[in-house]
């Protein structure tokens, strides 16, 4: 049974770190250099096409409590029923300690966002395939089923070359084309897993998008 939990009481951990840059959690305090924000880095701070600031600012405006995450992954809440983790393309990928520590906040019913490969790399389950051929313009993808993350959201706009794998029996296809899914979720323990192939909906940009502004609501109010 889905719980609802009023904004204001739904906390959204969102860092700049060393370990994992921009809309992200975890790693050391060193924010990005302007030549990564300059080359459409998805950083809750940068202000350009393919940077985060505007969903930062707009889940404040909204009631969330978001906050940008800078220490260990080993601080993460222990009891994070109502937490959110954003896990935007990070940069350096992941210790085993790390994807377990992860893995630990979801099972205690956290629920975490990640994007693309690096992002998925994070989630002990992830399963990518590449597709045929290289993408290089955003594609539209239909929602394929009723559900409170596709609500108000019929289609979405992302630019990715990596696709989920099938989903396993535990895993549900949202979003996806004849390469694979572009967005699954699952849960593991009391928590939730949603992993999008691609960033571009919670960017600058690709808010303005399609249904991308209620994928992002939806996925971090699951």
């Amino acid at each position: 049974m889905r719980v609802s939990i009023d904004p204001g009481d739904r906390k959204l951990l969102i860092a700049s770190g060393a370990l994992l840059v921009g809309i992200a959690l975890l790693g050391f305090v060193l924010s990005p250099s302007p030549a990564t924000q300059s080359l459409g880095y998805p950083s809750s701070y940068a202000t350009g096409t393919g940077g985060a600031k505007a969903a930062y600012v707009l889940l404040g405006e909204l009631g969330y409590r978001a906050e940008r995450w800078t220490s260990p992954p080993s601080d993460l809440p222990k009891h994070p029923r109502g937490t959110v983790l954003v896990l935007a393309e990070p940069l350096v990928a992941p210790t085993a300690d790390e994807k377990s520590l992860i893995r630990e906040f979801v099972r205690q019913g956290g629920c975490v966002l990640a994007t693309g490969g690096s992002g998925a790399a994070l989630l002990s389950a992830h399963r990518l395939a590449s597709t045929h051929k290289p993408v290089f313009e955003p594609q539209k993808f239909n929602a394929e089923l009723p559900a409170p993350l596709t609500r108000h959201a019929p289609e979405i706009v992302m630019q990715s070359d990596v696709r989920w794998e099938p989903p396993l029996a535990d895993q549900q296809r949202y979003y996806g084309d004849r390469e694979g899914p572009t967005v699954v979720g699952f849960r593991i323990g009391k928590g939730e897993v949603i992993w999008w192939a691609d960033s571009m909906p919670l960017t600058n940009y690709g808010l303005k998008q399609s249904s991308n502004l209620m994928l992002f609501l939806n996925s971090v109010d699951p």
